[in-house]
């Protein structure tokens, strides 16, 4: 008895079926043109940065949370986690621009610059690539229980292409201490004639769009700095991260079976320069 073979129809093999087809009449032109004019599919990447120190029950809770809300929405994501190990004031901006880096690495299109203690939790909170030069603020002002009355407000969770945050310098690298960071990078924007949008939450349901998890003893460090001092840093950016960084190491963990990168980050202070990084 004879076997049957299934031999696969694909590449130039495909097209050289479908011309001895075509001038025996089996299949139309109208077939053949339809194959030659299929959509190319882009799939997006997403690299979700979080910028962290001393926020360990808060890791735990986001990190399975996270991949399972970005399942649903049928993400190409990879958790990024940036821990920064040194003693100096915690430098958000410097850590992003490390993560930021690490997702170019690893080839992924487009970041989400993410807090560790804010959690998505509404359908109207896309995780979608935003476009090449627009950004998307999924936690603003609105949403979050923190900043009702602060509409200027632009941290906590913001979707960007990698290629945008690399025209807009990323992040400054010098603002030592919590807060002033997301101020520059909103002018940033903004300067740059960037759109940047919000998610269309129904009015009821806003309150519950987001989850902030932020324990009363974990204290921000919210000291000022002069305006000479905030003119300074705000001149830095991806330009000015060599010589910041005195060394990395980066990890493969997991939180209850769901995989993240770690990236331990120990920074460098010019005490001259930037004395408020103490």
């Amino acid at each position: 008895m004879w076997r049957r073979w299934r031999v696969p129809v694909h590449g130039c093999f495909f097209w050289t079926l479908m011309s001895i087809a075509f001038a025996i009449g089996i299949v139309s032109r109208s077939y053949v043109a339809s194959q030659l004019q299929q959509p190319v599919i882009i799939t997006h990447s997403l690299a979700v940065v979080v910028p962290y120190r001393d926020r360990a029950v808060q890791l735990q809770k986001f990190v399975p949370y996270m991949a399972a809300f970005l399942r649903k929405q049928d993400i190409n994501f990879e958790i990024i986690v940036v821990e920064q190990t040194d003693s100096f004031r915690f430098n958000r901006g410097a850590a992003l621009n490390v993560g930021y880096a690490l997702a170019v690495q690893h080839k992924h299109d487009y970041i989400a610059l993410h807090d560790v203690d804010l959690l998505p939790n509404h359908t109207m909170l896309s995780y979608t690539f935003p476009g090449t030069n627009s950004a998307v603020h999924l936690s603003p002002s609105e949403l979050h229980d923190t900043y009702r009355m602060a509409p200027t407000y632009l941290g906590g969770m913001l979707l960007v292409s990698v290629q945008l945050y690399e025209t807009l310098n990323g992040f400054p690298t010098l603002l030592w201490g919590w807060g002033l960071e997301d101020v520059e990078f909103r002018r940033r924007l903004l300067s740059a004639r960037i759109a940047i949008s919000h998610p269309e939450v129904p009015v009821g349901e806003r309150q519950y769009a987001l989850i902030h998890f932020h324990p009363a003893e974990h204290v921000r460090d919210k000291r000022p700095l002069s305006t000479p001092a905030r003119l300074l840093a705000c001149e830095t950016g991806l330009h000015t991260m060599e010589g910041l960084v005195s060394n990395n190491s980066v990890f493969l963990m997991h939180v209850d079976n769901e995989m993240y990168t770690k990236i331990n980050v120990h920074f460098v202070c010019n005490m001259t320069k930037t004395p408020w990084c103490i």
